[in-house]
């Protein structure tokens, strides 16, 4: 987003040493979508996803079995290893890692893009914090109305060896797919198209209030540590602050994964949902386990969020400064004083002077630079003593 105003001042018939002056106003935000924006998004999506792969698979496996079999993070841990090696950790994370870029880029892309807009008529910090969760709900509804297919199929590769095993029964089938491309043709094929959405609404509403309070957070953490150092917040502040978003919406939304953890992984077909066929069944199923059933990983899930969404935003933000970084073209070189005498401007003249100053416009949310229009070329001018 930028806008930019060029005014001619015009110099006095009577003063013929002036010179002609291009001023150029340019009204930048620093946070205003690049290209950038969207390859940072995808190396860091990449990057968290893959390497923090094995602490989602847990989260899950706690999800959906109906007893607290899997209800610590070590024990659960220990468990998957002792039954099915280092495979069942890393179940479904070739899944993970061809789609966490692409989405991680959309969902970044988003929501700087919807911020960058919406910033234009957010008149109070009230508005601001609005626009942050509305961007953020925003970024995420574009990102999983797209990859939620993918979803799906990790979070059945993610039920290991003996899907039966591990959702309690409530998973008919005790071997699983050899694949992604054969479980999507498996899925296809016995439960029907619709199965690679499964539990969409419960996803969309899930990831949209997640990712919501996630960016609410965040901005508000680096808003704080801006103030305070009076820069912007390096690389580590940005780990800090993504891991405290990060957790503290896991926490807040682990029922709503729970929901949907379990109406993707079961069997699309109507006789054979075992937790349920709606939103409304699973969450009364899960009840009828104990009152502390939706909630149970919330301690794993946090444990997969925190390093996750820190990981995500501080290689976010190193790699988007590196890249604005080298799309900046070089400072221009100061232009030497001119020595004591008269000047004399000749026909040759290939520039303007230009003036630079800044200001701030709209309560510090753009700014506002007065750029030079030309450089004066030193062949441009004669000189007489």
């Amino acid at each position: 987003m930028r806008s930019v105003a060029r005014c001619l001042l015009t110099p006095a018939p009577d003063q013929e040493e002036d010179v002609l002056a291009r001023l150029a106003v340019t009204v930048d935000d620093p946070d205003e979508w690049s290209p950038s924006v969207a390859i940072a998004g995808a190396v860091a999506g990449f990057v968290a996803d893959t390497l923090l792969h094995p602490f989602d698979t847990v989260s899950h496996r706690a999800k959906v079995h109906p007893t607290s079999r899997y209800g610590s993070f070590a024990g659960s841990m220990g468990l998957i290893l002792k039954e099915e090696g280092l495979r069942g950790l890393l179940a479904g994370v070739s899944v993970t890692a061809s789609y966490a870029g692409p989405a991680s880029a959309t969902y970044f892309a988003a929501y700087h893009a919807l911020k960058d807009r919406g910033l234009v008529f957010a008149k109070s910090e009230r508005d601001k914090q609005v626009l942050y969760l509305l961007c953020g709900a925003g970024a995420e509804l574009a990102s999983a109305s797209v990859f939620l297919p993918c979803e799906v199929v990790k979070c059945r590769l993610q039920l290991g060896e003996n899907p039966a095993r591990a959702t309690g029964g409530v998973v008919s089938r005790t071997v699983n797919y050899r694949g992604p491309i054969d479980a999507v043709r498996c899925m296809v094929r016995e439960e029907g198209l619709a199965s690679l959405w499964s539990g969409w609404r419960a996803s969309i509403l899930q990831d949209c209030v997640n990712s919501a309070i996630t960016f609410l957070v965040y901005e508000n953490v680096r808003a704080v540590i801006r103030a305070w150092t009076g820069k912007e917040p390096t690389a580590v502040a940005s780990f800090a602050a993504g891991g405290l978003a990060g957790g503290m919406a896991a926490a807040l939304t682990n029922p709503l994964d729970t929901v949907t953890a379990r109406m993707m992984t079961q069997d699309a077909r109507a006789d054979r949902m075992g937790f349920g066929s709606g939103i409304g069944d699973v969450v009364r199923t899960a009840i009828a386990e104990g009152p502390g059933s939706l909630w149970r990983g919330t301690l794993v899930r946090v444990m997969h969020a925190v390093p996750s969404a820190a990981v995500q935003f501080a290689v976010f933000e190193a790699v988007r400064t590196w890249l604005d970084g080298r799309s900046k073209p070089p400072a221009a070189p100061p232009t030497p004083p001119p020595p004591h005498g008269t000047v004399e401007q000749s026909r040759r003249t290939t520039g303007a002077a230009a003036a630079s100053s800044s200001g701030s416009i709209d309560g510090g949310t753009h700014r506002v630079a007065w750029e030079p229009a030309g450089v004066w070329s030193t062949s441009g001018f004669e000189w007489r003593q």
